[in-house]
């Protein structure tokens, strides 16, 4: 459950990491809260 907890954390960071990189300079703020607090509420909905 640990492994599985770090894999999933790990994966989600590299998909923030992705995500603000892809979007330009000037969205990536506002994306990056806006996706972290959506991606978060669905891994908790999901537990």
């Amino acid at each position: 459950m640990l492994v599985e907890r770090w894999f999933t954390m790990t994966v989600f960071k590299l998909a923030v990491m992705a995500i603000g990189f892809a979007l330009p300079i000037s969205q990536s703020a506002d994306d990056f809260n806006f996706m972290r607090e959506r991606s978060y509420s669905t891994l908790v909905d999901k537990r």
